[in-house]
Parts: C-alpha cells; sequence; structure tokens
C-alpha cells in the first residue's frame, strides 16, 4: 500500500528542502523524494580524504548579504554562527595566449566609461545580453572581453540570454560581511534539516506522477506514494518528463529554458609548487575550453590551494581537460593532491522568458495543489531558489 503525505517534493536541493522548511513552520509534514545518495543538488562540497579539512565546492560557491531569503533559511537552522568570511581578490582572464590578465587591461576605458552612465540609466527590456551590453559598452568591448565575462557567470553561451535576468538589485544586510560561506562550505545548508515533520528518501528515483481523486500518485523505484500536494522542485527538463506522462497544460507553455552541461572539476593543489600563480578569485576563459575557474583563495589555508573550473560540454575526457589546463597555467602534475569531478547542468533561458513565468503562473494559479521551484524562474542564483519555494509554499499552503 502505498505511503501518504499532505505534501510530497521531488528532488532534493536547496529548492526542495527550503521548500520542506517552510512546510514544516506551517506545520506540514511532507517526504523528499531524491534520486542521490545526498542532499544538494547543485550544491556540493567535497571534502578531501587526502586532505584532512580542506574542502571545495562543486557547485555554488558564495552567499551574499543581499539573500535575505537564504539568510533567513540559514537563522532558523542556526547557521550563520558557522559563517566564514572571503577575502577579496579579483577575478582575471586567462587569454587565448594562456596570459593572465585584468578585465580591465582588454577594455576600451573610453568606451567603456561612456557606457557606466548608460548601464545605471537604461533598461535591458527584451534585448539578448549580447544586444544589450554592445549597446551599453560598445560592441568591441563586448565581443572581445565582455560576451566572456557573462559566459562565465551563467557557465553557458550566454549571448542569447535575456539581458534583464542577468543582474538583479537587491537590499542588503549590513550587519553581515558581502560574501561569505560556512567553515566546512555551501552543504552545510544541508547538515541541520532534520525535523519531524520532514521525512528524506535518499537513492529514490521517481518513475511518473499522476492525479486521481484529488491525490497525487507518485510511482519510484523505491516504493509508491501518494500525497494531497505536490511540488516538483528539480531542473525544469525533469519536470517537464514528468507531466508530459500526464500532458499536463505546463507542458505547452512557450519560451521553455533549454539546458547548458558542462563539465566541473575540482583541484586540491600543495600550495608550495604553485606560487607563480598569485592568489586570485578565480579566471574567465577567453575562447577557452572552461566558462571559469574560482579559486579558493578567498579562504586560506596553510597548505593547500584549489581551483574548481567548469569546462564546456564536450567529447574530450575530462582527465584530459585538466592536464589541458594546468598546462595553460604551468602548473606541473605533480602540484596536484587530488582532484573530484561532477557533471552539471544550468537552465538557459529563452529571449522571452518572462513570457515562459507568466505561463507557468498563470496556469498554477488555478491549482493549489501543485508547485513548481527551481533555478529556471528568476534568476540562477541560490537566493532566488530559496525566494521561490518561499512564494509557492505562501500560495499552496493556507
Amino acid at each position: 500500500m502505498a505511503e501518504h503525505y499532505p505534501i510530497a517534493i521531488i528532488g532534493g536541493g536547496i529548492s526542495g528542502v527550503s521548500f520542506a522548511h517552510f512546510a514544516a513552520l506551517k506545520g506540514y509534514k511532507s517526504i523528499i523524494l531524491e534520486q542521490n545518495d545526498k542532499l544538494g543538488g547543485c550544491i556540493e562540497t567535497y571534502h578531501s580524504p587526502k586532505t584532512r579539512d580542506f574542502w571545495l565546492e562543486l557547485g555554488a560557491h558564495t552567499i551574499y548579504n543581499s539573500y535575505q531569503h537564504l539568510i533567513g533559511f540559514c537563522h532558523d537552522h542556526e547557521l550563520l554562527d558557522q559563517l566564514q568570511k572571503r577575502k577579496k581578490y579579483p577575478f582575471k582572464l586567462l587569454t587565448p595566449q594562456n596570459q593572465i590578465a585584468s578585465v580591465i587591461s582588454k577594455l576600451n576605458p573610453i568606451r567603456a566609461g561612456l557606457g557606466l552612465p548608460l548601464f545605471k540609466l537604461t533598461n535591458a527590456g527584451n534585448r539578448s545580453v549580447m544586444q544589450y551590453f554592445s549597446f551599453v559598452f560598445g560592441s568591441h568591448n563586448y565581443q572581445k572581453t565582455l560576451r566572456y565575462c557573462f559566459d562565465a557567470v551563467l557557465c553557458q553561451d550566454s549571448q542569447n540570454f535575456p539581458a534583464d535576468f542577468l543582474f538583479k538589485t537587491r537590499t542588503k544586510d549590513k550587519s553581515l560581511p558581502r560574501s561569505f560561506t560556512f567553515k566546512d562550505g555551501m552543504s552545510s545548508l544541508f547538515t541541520h534539516t532534520d525535523n519531524p515533520n520532514t521525512k528524506i528518501n535518499l537513492n529514490t528515483q521517481v518513475m511518473s506522477v499522476e492525479q486521481q481523486s484529488k491525490q497525487w500518485h507518485i510511482t519510484t523505484d523505491n516504493g509508491a506514494f501518494t500525497a494531497d500536494k505536490l511540488v516538483l522542485a528539480t531542473p525544469w527538463h525533469i519536470c517537464y518528463r514528468l507531466l508530459a506522462q500526464i500532458n499536463h497544460p505546463l507542458v505547452h507553455i512557450k519560451q521553455q529554458p533549454t539546458v547548458s552541461k558542462l563539465i566541473t572539476a575540482a583541484l586540491i593543489f600543495d600550495k608550495d609548487k604553485i606560487k607563480h600563480i598569485k592568489p586570485i578569485n578565480g579566471l574567465i576563459g577567453v575562447n577557452q575550453d572552461f566558462f571559469s575557474m574560482v579559486t579558493r583563495d578567498t579562504i586560506v589555508h596553510e597548505k593547500y590551494r584549489g581551483m574548481t573550473v567548469h569546462f564546456k560540454n564536450t567529447n574530450v575526457p575530462y582527465q584530459q581537460l585538466v592536464d589541458g589546463f594546468l598546462s595553460k597555467l604551468n602548473i606541473a602534475k605533480d602540484a596536484l593532491i587530488d582532484l573530484k569531478h561532477k557533471n552539471n547542468s544550468v537552465p538557459c533561458y529563452q529571449s522571452q522568458h518572462q513570457q515562459f513565468i507568466n505561463g507557468i503562473n498563470s496556469e498554477l494559479s488555478k491549482d493549489i495543489s501543485l508547485a513548481l521551484t527551481g533555478n529556471y524562474f528568476t534568476r540562477l542564483a541560490v537566493e532566488d531558489c530559496v525566494k521561490r519555494s518561499f512564494e509557492e509554499a505562501k500560495r499552496i499552503l493556507n
């Protein structure tokens, strides 16, 4: 016989876990169904068995003091006492000639300077990243330099990404550092999830969902479940697959996001063997086989340094990609102590992404038994995931 819960949440990333948290605050019991052997989704901290207390992020790596919904979640879980400040270093470019250079050095300063007031005074409207930032800072600055910066931010080819969804001004909590993480990394977000109102089923692949007699029926490879309310907290392409099986109206919404796949490699080095590379926040690849590299130099360790490289999805084996990356930075192979890789994906918004959001929200407004949350709505940031979960919990839970 199927187990019954008031709420079934498919997906154990920050979107699903935060929804369960908001539901529990309202007194609702829920079950989280997660296909992997741990919670986290796009957030994963790698704790190397070879370096004891040194860790690296394989996904999201920073919290900002403007992330008010995520900060509220952290406060509720007593995580802010584990807050870890980050040192401030610049992002640099890795040029096609494999030279490390500043972003400013590769811009036409006069045209870039003229663009600053334009950026502050104009709206992107319906323009793409390429259209808007070519207009603001000049086509030469965009094509030669800035396009790669935006690719790095989004971990995808950003040219056709809607510019209005790239940046957002948020209110800052100045009682906190501008940017921070936790002493044990971002996966700390999932270490205090024990709650009598929330059950977590890991290693559970959802095969299908259907609605019968005002209940949702969920079939998994680990048993069957029923629920009064269903929350899909997965990437859009997985939502689509599940909803398409029942020909739900949501699958016919226009301007649906696609998927950008990437290979993420966390590299841990002997600090003494890469002294020729000065501390930096990261590298932006210009005509390279990677979008970006983010260091752990912002949190100093006495013995080790770390780099997380987000490679473009190619047919090249990841070890070959890593070897090529080391060669570009003149890093000897014996400097590398540990390596961990992961296949990641991020949503690619279509040019009229607001039309997609409006269509989703319009359809969902007719049904308080179904909620959708994730990083494919307003922006890709962790804050946007938690904010969406908060808003959906408010909508469907009385």
